[in-house]
């Protein structure tokens, strides 16, 4: 995992937390949204396309099982260090590796306003 410059949600100047989750599905980027305890709270559908489940078989799940499917386990530790520095955002280079092959994607962590929400940003 690397940091890069460019955030996939570059562009987006409205909190997260204020889209409905129509807009959210209507974004461009893949849009995980993380409670406090690292539960999938929120998935938007190009998340859920580029990871290939549906939102229902995801939501309430922990980061940690998600990331596994995924092929990004390194997302965990990503998100971990996120949260214990001061940081608003922080952009990174993910690889995946899924049964689909595998690639490489942006991937920018964003806090929420709502106490210990974090959002995941995946570029498509």
């Amino acid at each position: 995992m690397t940091a890069i410059a460019n955030p996939p949600c570059r562009g987006i100047d409205v909190s997260l937390d204020d889209l409905s989750d129509a807009a959210i599905d209507a974004l461009p980027l893949g849009v995980v949204a993380l409670d406090e305890a690292d539960r999938v709270a929120r998935l938007g559908r190009a998340a859920a396309r580029q990871a290939g489940v549906t939102a229902w078989r995801v939501l309430g799940r922990t980061l940690a099982e998600v990331a596994v499917a995924l092929g990004a386990p390194a997302l965990v530790d990503a998100v971990a260090r996120f949260r214990a520095s001061p940081a608003a955002a922080q952009c990174l280079e993910v690889t995946f590796d899924q049964r689909r092959g595998r690639r490489t994607a942006a991937v920018e962590l964003r806090r929420g306003r709502e106490p210990g929400r974090v959002y995941l940003c995946i570029a498509a």
